[in-house]
């Protein structure tokens, strides 16, 4: 009997230590996943006040949310960064922001890409940029964290283990305070990882020139890794999409925190986020301000706008 206990002791041991070895793969996976989890929440709460409202007015002055928008900072300008869909709004209403808590026109000059056949649902790239006037280029700086050149990234190519996020204003999180022309609003994120290729070629898009995110408003995980149901996406449009970590490269240096597109639309089927990347709003600001200093090169060719 003894003889049996100690044999049955030996042929334990090597099972035991696979448990330990597999639990402590487990609490390091876990810890792991924390620090990621809380990397990317850091990253998100520092790029979310980058992102302004933009906004129409009804025929009785009250406010409504078109889309959203990327202060950017280049060369002593402030450039807004959006769809250009959302642009198309100024057809109907003069668009607005806020500054300094008060509801103000964009004053300035605006560019957006070509509408096929004019169409803007032909418009694969649906970028505009706005030139904000000099006159309110300090209210900008002063009410938002303006995105600099040192946060971008050009060169960025969606690939697996690359973790995005979308920031922008939902519309059915927004509303018009009572009485007021102005709207209370929350600033979402969503976040997840580059769609199949099947997705990519279903919508007729490269990584070369749009990231596309798989994204189910019923299966979200907030910034804290709980599930919860996500927003429309309705509104925003024209956010950035920004590049948060990527797990290709060693953990230590999986952390990225880059502007790397601008948001343009969702789809039910495929199920997907769908943004321009950065390098299209880059060649456009170069080909209207070719002034503009310091920008960096891309792999965008942009005829007209």
């Amino acid at each position: 009997m003894r003889e049996n206990r100690t044999q049955g002791s030996v042929r334990g041991l090597p099972d035991n230590r696979q448990f330990y070895l597999d639990y402590k793969m487990k609490i390091e996976l876990a810890n792991r996943l924390h620090q990621l989890k809380t990397r990317m929440n850091h990253s998100l709460q520092s790029r979310k006040n980058c992102h302004c409202h933009i906004i129409g007015a009804d025929e009785k002055n009250k406010p409504y949310l078109i889309g959203t928008g990327v202060v950017l900072d280049f060369d002593s300008n402030i450039y807004i960064a959006t769809a250009a869909h959302v642009i198309d709004e100024n057809e109907i209403t003069t668009i607005y922001t806020f500054l300094g808590g008060k509801q103000l026109i964009i004053e300035g000059e605006v560019y957006s890409t070509i509408k096929p056949g004019n169409d803007r649902n032909n418009d694969k790239l649906d970028i505009a940029i706005y030139k904000v006037a000099d006159s309110l280029i300090q209210k900008f700086r002063d009410s938002y964290t303006p995105v600099t050149l040192k946060d971008i990234d050009v060169d960025d190519v969606p690939q697996s283990k690359k973790y995005y996020a979308f920031i922008g204003h939902p519309t059915n999180k927004t509303k018009p305070k009572h009485q007021t022309t102005i709207i209370k609003s929350e600033t979402f994120s969503y976040f997840g990882s580059k769609a199949s290729s099947s997705a990519y070629d279903q919508l007729s898009l490269t990584p070369y020139s749009h990231i596309v995110v798989g994204f189910d408003p019923n299966k979200c995980l907030d910034e804290n890794g709980d599930r919860y149901n996500f927003p429309k996406a309705k509104g925003m449009s024209g956010g950035g999409v920004w590049l948060l970590e990527d797990l290709n490269n060693h953990s230590s240096q999986s952390y990225v925190n880059k502007l790397v597109g601008i948001g343009i639309e969702d789809h039910k089927n495929p199920k997907v986020m769908v943004g321009t990347r950065i390098g299209a709003v880059i060649e456009a600001i170069k080909n209207k301000y070719p002034d503009c200093k310091g920008l960096p090169q891309t792999n965008f060719t942009i005829n007209d706008v």
